[in-house]
């Protein structure tokens, strides 16, 4: 692995503060809702669109996303030292990532955005407009980054001995405890097979856990694909073991698993495969799976937690009528868990669709996302403009 980097001048601070991102659950028996409001106007652009957030120890808030000039897409983080009543635009690309480092923020994305070939990117900063490059990593795309307890771990894939761009590389599992020095270990040995990882989490007893997909289609080339979907375990982010995933493929269509977030009484898992088996599992191991929640697709892409309080936001969109296309609904339909395993829908997000969440020091939470109330079409929940307006919400409790 060849890789090359360059030093700030100032160390960083190990001290963390949590920023999940991914899926969540219903039913049960929990107690606690949010009331959300908006902050002030990130952009005025109406083909941006806010993929992630995460907030320092101040509270000044970083959002990563981009926006439409034209035709062409620029990568852009927006920072905000008041609370989210005014905001500052700064060209980066943090597609792979946004997460705190002591009173830093970490932004992964590509070295050359658009550039699959380009290696990985890290910066830091310490107010989200000024930022240094911490390091580059050759040949490595970037898939997601989340903050440890002692520095930050990273989701990559090695496209060293990749030609075709729609191939995935070998996945690859970063750590770092300062972002500048990393250190990198396959997780799957290179193969003809190779998987597609999505994300990576660890469990409250400290075990990692990665999940992907290998999709396959007919001989012809046409109609659905075939999913197969896959879980990897580690004690040490160092040896890796293939684990049965709570949905182990889907033969046609859509499928997805999300590894969402820690709770106390293990790491929640989202999983769709259309089918009775969709909703919310934990586990301790990413090998023994219960199901806690059976909620049907779409996927809760989001969800966050305080260490006490957990919160997942599910996709506004419900099947359209006699087999047409989708709808959007009122907004994300709300969940809330208090102890991993119960969940309760109290609310909706109303009108609103939500990318990221992430709790602030002093316990609200806050989304990154869009208003939908314009949409023109679905597609908008998905795709910078047709309508959305990004938005920033935060929720206090009731």
């Amino acid at each position: 692995m060849r890789w090359t980097r360059t030093t700030i001048a100032a160390g960083l601070a190990t001290g963390l503060l949590a920023a999940s991102v991914a899926p969540a659950a219903a039913q049960g028996d929990a107690t606690t809702d949010y009331s959300f409001s908006r902050l002030g106007q990130v952009t005025e652009s109406g083909a941006a669109q806010l993929r992630d957030i995460a907030v320092l120890p101040d509270g000044t808030i970083a959002v990563a996303g981009g926006a439409y000039t034209g035709n062409q897409w620029g990568n852009l983080v927006w920072a905000s030292s008041d609370g989210g009543e005014t905001w500052t635009e700064t060209e980066l690309d943090a597609e792979g990532g946004l997460e705190t480092l002591g009173d830093h923020f970490v932004a992964i994305g590509l070295a050359q955005p658009n550039d699959l070939a380009s290696g990985t990117a890290v910066h830091t900063s310490r107010d989200g407009i000024s930022w240094d490059l911490a390091g580059t990593i050759e040949d490595i795309v970037p898939h997601d980054v989340i903050a440890t307890p002692d520095g930050v771990a990273m989701l990559g894939e090695d496209r060293s001995d990749v030609s075709a761009e729609e191939d995935p590389g070998t996945p690859m599992f970063w750590t770092s405890n300062d972002a500048v020095d990393w250190q990198g270990v396959p997780i799957t040995p290179p193969s003809a097979d190779r998987p597609l990882l999505w994300d990576v989490r660890r469990t409250t007893d400290g075990t990692w856990l990665a999940s992907g997909e290998v999709v396959s289609f007919g001989d012809d080339g046409e109609g659905p694909p075939a999913r197969e979907f896959y879980i990897w375990s580690s004690v040490d982010g160092l040896e890796w073991t293939r684990e049965t995933a709570p949905i182990p493929d889907v033969e046609q269509g859509f499928g997805v698993i999300h590894l969402g977030v820690a709770t106390p009484a293990g790491l929640v898992v989202d999983a769709v495969g259309g089918s009775s088996a969709d909703g919310l599992y934990l586990t301790a191991d990413g090998s023994t799976w219960e199901q806690v929640a059976s909620i049907p697709g779409p996927d809760i892409p989001v969800m966050a937690t305080d260490g006490t309080t957990s919160i997942a936001f599910r996709l506004p969109i419900v099947e359209g009528d006699e087999g047409g296309p989708p709808a959007l609904t009122e907004g994300a339909e709300v969940y809330v868990s208090n102890d991993g395993s119960t969940w309760e829908q109290p609310s909706i997000l109303e009108s609103g669709t939500v990318n990221a969440a992430a709790f602030a020091p002093d316990g609200r939470l806050l989304l990154a996302g869009a208003d939908i109330s314009d949409c023109r079409e679905f597609f908008c929940i998905f795709d910078a403009g047709n309508g959305a307006v990004p938005t920033v919400w935060v929720g206090e409790l009731q």
